[in-house]
């Protein structure tokens, strides 16, 4: 599972509700790509539009979207703001 916050649900529902309509995201997406000092960096986006290949997560009215193998490595991670 991955957790968010009540703040940055908060803060992420803000940025979602400012998007123009045509372009308004459906949620975010974490995920964990190759770099980094660990050889790991995380990564956090707005989704477009749904992925049926990414697992889905909803939380305090935020969509949170991660990708098979990033979901390894994020199991237990909270968002927070």
């Amino acid at each position: 599972m991955i957790d968010l916050t009540e703040a940055a649900a908060k803060k992420l529902k803000s940025i979602i509700d400012s998007k123009p309509l045509d372009s308004k995201p459906v949620g975010v997406r974490a995920a964990v790509q190759g770099g980094g000092c660990s050889g790991f960096k995380y990564m956090l986006e707005f989704l477009e539009e749904h992925d049926d290949s990414l697992r889905k997560f909803e939380r305090h009215g935020v969509s949170v979207y991660v990708d098979a193998k990033s979901f390894l490595y994020l199991i237990g991670t909270e968002i927070d703001y």
